[in-house]
């Protein structure tokens, strides 16, 4: 089972959203000193549900669980009211739902699982801020370019092409 899967899982459990695949944010925690530059968070998905933002992050192996960490996640925790790990069923079946034993950082975090029929189940609800920060506007411009770009898309026209910035 893959990224592409889940997420097309979670598309067609939740129709009435909007699911925008590889969402990134500049992290605003990053120390300026270390780099000239402020490293990128990207997510797999932003859903997007009435007023309601859920960060989804995608994990199909228990090594790359593994490596999450809340700093890496804080830059999108601090801007959606919620944020889940979506994962096969059969990898949260192998850790027993013990994240703590398997060095799985989940604080607050909800956990989806998706079966080989692509059924989704929420095995732990993540943790809902009312009020988040709102959206950055570099994400606000990407999701724009975005959407621009799908309607030239569906119009047929060439300008679709061009890249987002």
């Amino acid at each position: 089972m893959d990224a592409q899967f889940i997420l097309d899982a979670i598309r067609r459990a939740h129709p009435d959203a909007a699911v925008v695949p590889e969402v990134v944010i500049h992290d605003h925690l990053w120390d300026e000193r270390r780099a000239e530059a402020k490293p990128i968070r990207r997510i797999d998905a932003l859903m997007v549900r009435s007023l309601q933002r859920t960060a989804i992050e995608v994990k199909v192996s228990l090594a790359d669980w593994k490596r999450d960490t809340y700093r890496k996640r804080a830059p999108w925790v601090a801007v959606v009211n919620r944020f889940v790990f979506a994962v096969p069923k059969s990898l949260h079946d192998q850790i027993g739902g013990n994240y703590g034993m398997h060095q799985l950082d989940t604080w607050d975090c909800g956990v989806w699982t998706v079966d080989e029929n692509g059924r989704v189940e929420v095995v732990k609800k993540a943790k809902v801020r009312p009020h988040p920060e709102p959206l950055p506007q570099q994400v606000v411009q990407t999701l724009a370019f975005r959407a621009a770009r799908a309607a030239l898309t569906e119009k047929g026209d060439d300008r679709a092409t061009h890249g987002e910035r």
